[in-house]
């Protein structure tokens, strides 16, 4: 199996790329890594293309190019759309990681990515979770729109958290179809979880205390807490790297963790 890491970051600092250049020295020999970067916001790829960076760029035109259907300009809410635009690319790859610069994993990343190396998952991520009483007032729910054809019940929508996840290529071509139809639309941490679920595809959870956790990985690679999307890994507050690493906790994944 032929597997992509893609590390995405629109800025650069020299604390991003020490974590991209740990994703590489963690990985080196098993596994490709690109960093994903935006060419039309007015920063330059130079620095990166410097200190011999594996870039892939993208723009906002290329994006549009897909002709899918964003639920706001210049993609926010939609970064689906960027595992679809590197699948275009590298049609080659079986299955892509792709994690945000503000993810941090407190242990050698080959434990993490090694772990799922053999595992035939379609989509692993984090937080998923069926529509229910605990999480009906999620405000994301609301995102979700649908084609005639493809209309679902309430109880079928499926969320997730994807500061860090994993997609199969035939995932990927399966949302690369469903995604042209019209009114298909919704946010990315519902709208690819539903749609794969609803078709036959297996999701799987690195950890928490969710339904979609395999035996033997509750709350291993992430610790959930109460609530939506808390613990380890969450939205907000930040992390502070002098948190993480007085928590001494090892091979978790923590988000966010911003300078």
């Amino acid at each position: 199996m032929k597997t992509a890491v893609v590390f995405i970051s629109h800025f650069i600092n020299e604390s991003f790329l020490k974590r991209y250049q740990k994703l590489v020295s963690d990985l080196k020999g098993q596994y490709d890594v690109y960093w994903l970067f935006q060419t039309d916001n007015g920063i330059s790829d130079e620095p990166l293309l410097q200190k011999n960076v594996n870039v892939e760029s993208f723009t906002i035109s290329e994006l549009n190019d897909l002709n899918y259907n964003p639920i706001h300009e210049h993609f926010f809410g939609s970064e689906h759309f960027l595992d679809e635009h590197f699948i275009h690319r590298h049609p080659e790859y079986d299955y892509i990681w792709t994690m945000e610069y503000d993810v941090v994993f407190s242990g050698d990343w080959r434990i993490l990515i090694d772990t799922f190396r053999d595992n035939d998952a379609d989509f692993l991520t984090t937080h998923i979770a069926l529509y229910c009483e605990a999480n009906k007032n999620w405000e994301w729910w609301p995102s979700l729109s649908f084609n005639e054809q493809d209309v679902l019940p309430k109880e079928k929508w499926v969320k997730s958290f994807n500061p860090i996840h994993r997609y199969s290529r035939r995932a990927l071509q399966f949302l690369d179809i469903y995604l042209q139809r019209d009114n298909n639309a919704g946010f990315s941490e519902v709208l690819p979880a539903t749609a794969l679920y609803n078709h036959g595809f297996r999701l799987e959870d690195l950890g928490g205390t969710g339904e979609f956790v395999a035996s033997g990985n509750r709350n291993r690679f992430y610790v959930q807490g109460a609530g939506i999307h808390n613990g380890t890994m969450r939205w907000r507050p930040e992390f502070l790297l002098e948190e993480i690493d007085a928590l001494k906790t090892p091979d978790k994944l923590f988000h966010p963790v911003k300078e």
